[in-house]
């Protein structure tokens, strides 16, 4: 169904149809599958609202309650993933893909144990120069027949270097 406005012009409906039968609005859709359905780039000026028409506050995140949704506190709830695949979900929430060019931080604010890992962790080689912002970190390389564990260490007085922890030589 074609809606008319006030100038009496037909507005096309492949991008704007309302199913009145159905009770759901299409923007850039012809099929829409919710009471709201935008198919597009969506901007947003004001607030978002939750299941509790709550706006939330600042630092929140909207998560879905399975029968609508709730603002809550970022970072609460555990953490699961499988790091063959790339991937990582806080809570229950559906896992999201971590890519190469992303930083990823875990912040603890006590002295106790800051991260434990059942299982194996495994570093890569880091192709860049040693410096403080990368101190404490690791890394795994392989030159002709050796591989070195490194890890990034400070030196001197403003000074950072890749300091070799172990090698492992083999002949061929």
């Amino acid at each position: 169904m074609a809606i008319k406005f006030l100038n009496d012009q037909l507005f096309p409906t492949d991008i704007f149809l309302v199913d009145v039968s159905a009770g759901r609005v299409g923007i850039g859709t012809t099929s829409p599958t919710q009471e709201l359905h935008v198919a597009g780039n969506l901007r947003v000026t004001g607030a978002y609202y939750d299941s509790n028409n709550s706006s939330g506050t600042a630092g929140q995140v909207l998560s879905s309650t399975a029968t609508g949704t709730d603002w809550v506190s970022a970072g609460a709830g555990t953490i699961t993933g499988d790091a063959r695949e790339g991937r990582i979900a806080f809570g229950s929430a559906t896992a999201d893909d971590i890519t190469n060019d992303e930083d990823f931080t875990i912040v603890q604010t006590t002295n106790e144990k800051r991260i434990q890992i059942a299982g194996g962790v495994q570093v890569a080689d880091m192709s860049v120069l040693a410096g403080a912002s990368l101190a404490g970190s690791l890394r795994y390389r392989v030159a002709l027949q050796t591989s070195y564990v490194d890890m990034c260490m400070q030196t001197g007085p403003g000074i950072y270097s890749w300091v070799n922890i172990v090698q492992n030589s083999w002949t061929i």
